[in-house]
């Protein structure tokens, strides 16, 4: 991902990852959280790293008002 911001700030430009939304299928556990966490650090990461990355907008980390909305499966309740 590094590369890829690099590519566009070599061309002079600002560079801003924006609606940015790591999901996840539900039923949440801990392992999905931890690589849902090692994603959005790798994201991070990057951005850092490239001097023209001058931002990351997240939509919903906790994914309750995300957009797009959730899908009517990841909208139900897990069972039992």
């Amino acid at each position: 991902m590094q590369q890829h911001i690099q590519r566009f700030a070599d061309l002079g430009v600002d560079v801003a990852l924006t609606e940015h939304d790591l999901r996840m299928a539900l039923p949440s556990a801990a392992a999905k959280r931890a690589q849902q966490a090692d994603w959005y650090r790798l994201v991070t990461s990057a951005c850092r790293a490239v001097r023209r990355c001058v931002g990351i907008a997240l939509w919903a980390p906790t994914g309750t008002r995300g957009f797009p909305p959730p899908s009517p499966a990841r909208a139900r309740p897990a069972s039992g």
